[in-house]
């Protein structure tokens, strides 16, 4: 065990911190670079887990969701929409499609194509 300015500040852990956190291996984030503390069910932090609700894996590249939760669209790593494969600016615009459609392009405030090719 170290001194007391070398222990982890979470609470009543006493293991030593890593020498730039004031977490141990056990409570600190374990993407690189980061000193947040790990989430309960998580291996990091909030910064870094899928932001879907109840899904505790790693974000992919810094963005909003894992693998599983992420739009299919290569390159894309927004959420998809409930019950589909693309996020919301790669899904038709129709009624309950769930269709890919290239709604926005790399310029996320240019409208390309609203609708899949069932709906155009």
């Amino acid at each position: 065990m170290g001194c007391f300015y070398n222990r982890c500040v979470y609470s009543y852990c006493f293991r030593k911190a890593y020498n730039d956190s004031d977490l141990c291996h056990k409570h600190k984030c374990v993407m690189d670079g980061c000193n947040q503390q790990r989430t309960d069910l998580s291996e990091v932090c909030m910064h870094h887990q899928c932001r879907v609700i109840g899904c505790t894996l790693n974000a992919l590249n810094d963005g909003d969701s894992c693998l599983k939760h992420s739009c299919r669209l290569i390159g894309c790593s927004y959420c998809i929409v409930k019950d589909g494969n693309f996020c919301i600016y790669h899904t038709c615009s129709a009624k309950e499609c769930k269709s890919f459609a290239n709604r926005k392009g790399d310029n996320l405030n240019i409208l390309l194509n609203e609708y899949c090719d069932e709906h155009n």
